[in-house]
Protein backbone atom coordinates (compact mmCIF):
# COMPACT_ATOMS: atom_id res chain seq x y z
CA UNK A 1 0.00 0.00 0.00
CA UNK A 2 1.30 3.75 -0.72
CA UNK A 3 1.95 6.21 2.13
CA UNK A 4 -0.14 8.82 0.77
CA UNK A 5 0.39 10.95 3.90
CA UNK A 6 4.56 9.91 3.86
CA UNK A 7 4.37 10.78 0.24
CA UNK A 8 2.60 14.30 0.95
CA UNK A 9 4.62 15.08 4.38
CA UNK A 10 8.11 14.87 1.77
CA UNK A 11 6.20 16.88 -1.06
CA UNK A 12 5.00 19.75 1.46
CA UNK A 13 9.00 19.52 2.85
CA UNK A 14 10.33 20.08 -0.24
CA UNK A 15 8.23 23.08 -1.29
CA UNK A 16 9.15 24.43 2.14
CA UNK A 17 12.81 24.04 1.70
CA UNK A 18 12.38 25.45 -1.98
CA UNK A 19 10.70 28.32 -0.79
CA UNK A 20 12.85 28.79 2.25
CA UNK A 21 16.01 29.31 0.04
CA UNK A 22 13.90 31.78 -2.12
CA UNK A 23 12.74 33.89 0.74
CA UNK A 24 16.42 34.29 2.08
CA UNK A 25 17.44 35.55 -2.36
CA UNK A 26 14.72 37.98 -2.03
CA UNK A 27 16.09 39.24 1.96
CA UNK A 28 19.57 39.10 0.16
CA UNK A 29 18.57 41.34 -2.65
CA UNK A 30 16.54 43.98 -0.14
CA UNK A 31 13.03 42.47 -1.75
CA UNK A 32 11.87 42.74 2.09
CA UNK A 33 8.16 42.13 0.75
CA UNK A 34 8.55 39.73 -1.61
CA UNK A 35 10.51 37.94 1.33
CA UNK A 36 8.46 38.91 4.17
CA UNK A 37 5.52 37.05 2.52
CA UNK A 38 7.47 33.49 1.68
CA UNK A 39 8.53 33.55 5.27
CA UNK A 40 5.07 34.12 6.37
CA UNK A 41 3.98 31.01 4.34
CA UNK A 42 6.62 28.98 5.55
CA UNK A 43 5.80 29.73 9.31
CA UNK A 44 2.08 28.57 8.33
CA UNK A 45 3.63 24.96 6.66
CA UNK A 46 4.95 24.70 9.76
CA UNK A 47 9.15 24.60 9.32
CA UNK A 48 12.13 26.67 9.99
CA UNK A 49 10.21 28.24 13.24
CA UNK A 50 13.53 29.88 14.40
CA UNK A 51 14.74 31.01 11.35
CA UNK A 52 11.73 32.41 9.66
CA UNK A 53 11.28 34.14 12.78
CA UNK A 54 14.89 35.76 12.69
CA UNK A 55 14.70 36.73 9.57
CA UNK A 56 11.04 38.43 9.68
CA UNK A 57 12.57 40.49 12.74
CA UNK A 58 15.29 41.62 10.56
CA UNK A 59 12.89 42.79 7.56
CA UNK A 60 10.57 44.82 10.22
CA UNK A 61 14.15 46.21 11.88
CA UNK A 62 15.43 46.78 8.31
CA UNK A 63 11.60 48.36 7.49
CA UNK A 64 11.71 50.32 11.10
CA UNK A 65 8.78 48.36 12.46
CA UNK A 66 10.84 48.13 15.67
CA UNK A 67 7.38 46.58 17.75
CA UNK A 68 6.80 43.87 15.16
CA UNK A 69 10.52 43.16 14.56
CA UNK A 70 10.33 42.72 18.58
CA UNK A 71 7.25 40.14 17.90
CA UNK A 72 9.16 37.75 15.74
CA UNK A 73 12.24 37.95 17.84
CA UNK A 74 10.83 36.91 21.02
CA UNK A 75 9.10 33.87 18.50
CA UNK A 76 12.41 32.84 17.97
CA UNK A 77 13.38 33.35 21.38
CA UNK A 78 10.46 31.48 22.99
CA UNK A 79 11.64 28.22 20.80
CA UNK A 80 15.88 28.69 21.50
CA UNK A 81 16.10 30.96 24.84
CA UNK A 82 19.74 30.80 24.63
CA UNK A 83 20.63 32.08 21.04
CA UNK A 84 23.08 34.40 21.37
CA UNK A 85 22.65 36.58 18.38
CA UNK A 86 19.02 36.87 19.36
CA UNK A 87 19.68 37.88 22.85
CA UNK A 88 21.84 40.72 21.37
CA UNK A 89 19.63 41.73 18.72
CA UNK A 90 16.80 41.80 21.47
CA UNK A 91 19.00 44.17 23.63
CA UNK A 92 19.80 46.24 20.18
CA UNK A 93 15.85 46.50 19.34
CA UNK A 94 15.04 47.55 22.78
CA UNK A 95 17.87 50.16 22.46
CA UNK A 96 16.56 51.33 19.56
CA UNK A 97 12.93 51.84 21.25
CA UNK A 98 14.92 53.66 23.98
CA UNK A 99 14.00 50.86 26.53
CA UNK A 100 17.51 50.99 27.89
CA UNK A 101 16.88 48.97 31.35
CA UNK A 102 15.55 46.52 29.30
CA UNK A 103 18.13 46.58 26.65
CA UNK A 104 21.13 46.52 29.80
CA UNK A 105 19.50 42.93 30.45
CA UNK A 106 19.95 41.71 27.35
CA UNK A 107 23.53 43.13 26.50
CA UNK A 108 24.72 42.01 30.42
CA UNK A 109 23.02 38.24 29.39
CA UNK A 110 24.69 38.26 25.99
CA UNK A 111 27.93 38.81 27.80
CA UNK A 112 27.24 36.45 30.69
CA UNK A 113 27.28 33.95 27.34
CA UNK A 114 30.50 35.46 25.92
CA UNK A 115 32.03 38.09 27.51
CA UNK A 116 34.38 38.30 24.26
CA UNK A 117 31.28 39.22 21.88
CA UNK A 118 32.24 42.26 20.49
CA UNK A 119 28.51 43.47 19.71
CA UNK A 120 27.53 42.91 23.24
CA UNK A 121 30.06 45.06 24.92
CA UNK A 122 29.61 48.23 22.34
CA UNK A 123 25.55 47.27 22.99
CA UNK A 124 26.10 47.35 27.08
CA UNK A 125 28.48 50.56 26.38
CA UNK A 126 25.95 52.33 23.79
CA UNK A 127 23.37 51.90 27.30
CA UNK A 128 25.34 53.59 29.47
CA UNK A 129 26.33 56.02 27.33
CA UNK A 130 22.54 56.76 26.60
CA UNK A 131 21.41 56.73 30.65
CA UNK A 132 25.08 59.26 31.02
CA UNK A 133 26.37 56.53 32.98
CA UNK A 134 29.79 57.59 31.81
CA UNK A 135 32.21 56.86 34.34
CA UNK A 136 30.68 53.44 34.92
CA UNK A 137 30.87 53.38 30.83
CA UNK A 138 34.59 54.47 31.00
CA UNK A 139 34.88 52.10 33.36
CA UNK A 140 33.54 48.87 31.64
CA UNK A 141 35.75 50.48 28.47
CA UNK A 142 39.15 50.20 30.01
CA UNK A 143 38.94 46.56 32.02
CA UNK A 144 36.55 45.01 29.37
CA UNK A 145 37.11 46.18 25.76
CA UNK A 146 40.60 48.41 26.04
CA UNK A 147 42.85 45.46 25.92
CA UNK A 148 40.88 43.40 23.40
CA UNK A 149 40.18 43.62 19.92
CA UNK A 150 37.65 46.17 20.13
CA UNK A 151 40.83 49.10 19.36
CA UNK A 152 39.06 53.24 17.91
CA UNK A 153 38.61 51.44 14.01
CA UNK A 154 36.72 48.26 15.59
CA UNK A 155 34.39 50.52 17.80
CA UNK A 156 34.31 52.89 15.36
CA UNK A 157 32.84 50.36 13.07
CA UNK A 158 30.41 48.77 15.92
CA UNK A 159 29.28 52.28 16.99
CA UNK A 160 28.06 52.97 13.11
CA UNK A 161 26.21 49.75 13.48
CA UNK A 162 24.82 50.93 16.43
CA UNK A 163 24.37 54.12 15.86
CA UNK A 164 25.20 55.88 19.06
CA UNK A 165 24.17 59.52 19.54
CA UNK A 166 27.07 59.82 21.82
CA UNK A 167 29.42 59.72 19.40
CA UNK A 168 31.80 62.04 20.45
CA UNK A 169 31.89 60.19 23.96
CA UNK A 170 32.94 56.96 21.99
CA UNK A 171 35.81 58.85 21.06
CA UNK A 172 37.05 60.13 24.11
CA UNK A 173 36.84 56.39 25.63
CA UNK A 174 39.47 55.06 23.17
Amino acid sequence: MVDIMGIFSRLKRNTGEKAFKKAIVFFNQGNYGKSKEIFLQILDMGYYDVECNDYLSEIYFNLGDLDTALIYLDNSLELVPDNIDSIINKGTILYKLEKYEESLEYFNKALSMDDTNDYARVGKLSVLIEQEKYDEAKNFYKFNCKNTKIGKNQLLKLNNQYQIRHCQLIHCLV
